[in-house]
């Protein structure tokens, strides 16, 4: 079995200001983990829409220029099943979200994987089709409440075995025995994982700063995309 090192980790995180007043981020967490298992990774705290949207945009086209990877897009925040949470109180809805990947999905000509660390997180697998194709090829996430501390294992356990080549399966079912809570679950919703190891070559002909205007627009379209 081959390693597979050619991606990069970006976190977007959004804890609640009583999270970040006791200090508690997973990303962060996160991040000190993967520099001791050699997994590049990038962090953006993102406290309202405006930084959110900062995050996937200009901040992750500079961190692909750094590393010169493909992206995986690990969210940690606070959920319900309907919606996530960020910092200010804003609720992002699966709908809106769907937008926002579904922006750098078009850029990109290709899927992404993303991994939702949140209560409810796998509720995200269900977001609906935007323009006739699913937001992402992949997620993986909790289907129900998850303590923090599993959470961190769980992750950190899946990008250490996916970095070593294991498949998906393999690599989520490790999450459930290491954290001990059977609740992650992965789906794939779109047969590309192979055109995702060509996210490179997409990155490098995308114009991310084009990107950036798109998510906000999109976002503040809020238009209710229409599910096929």
């Amino acid at each position: 079995m081959s390693e597979n090192r050619n991606f990069f980790v970006h976190i977007i995180e959004s804890p609640s200001a009583i999270d970040l007043l006791d200090e508690r981020t997973e990303g962060r967490l996160l991040c000190e983990g993967f520099r001791l298992s050699g997994i590049d990774s990038s962090y953006n705290l993102a406290t309202n829409v405006k930084t959110l949207i900062m995050s996937l945009g200009s901040r992750l086209e500079r961190e692909k220029s750094k590393f010169g990877k493909t992206p995986i897009l690990h969210f940690s925040l606070h959920g319900d099943g309907m919606s996530v949470g960020l910092t200010d109180g804003s609720q992002v809805s699966w709908s809106q979200f769907a937008v926002l990947l579904a922006t750098i999905r078009d850029f990109l000509e290709t899927g992404i994987l993303v991994c939702i660390s949140s209560c409810f997180g796998f509720a995200g697998s269900d977001m609906p089709n935007i323009r006739g194709m699913p937001p992402f090829w992949a997620i993986v996430g909790p289907s129900g409440k998850v303590d923090w501390d599993d959470s961190a294992i769980a992750f950190m356990t899946f990008y250490h075995l996916f970095a070593k080549g294991h498949s998906l399966e393999v690599a989520v079912d490790a999450m459930k025995r290491a954290s001990g809570n059977s609740d992650f679950q992965f789906k794939v919703r779109t047969n590309v994982q192979d055109g995702w190891l060509e996210l490179q070559r997409a990155f490098d002909q995308a114009d991310l700063y084009q990107l950036g205007q798109s998510l906000s627009q999109s976002y503040e379209q809020r238009t209710p995309p229409s599910a096929s």
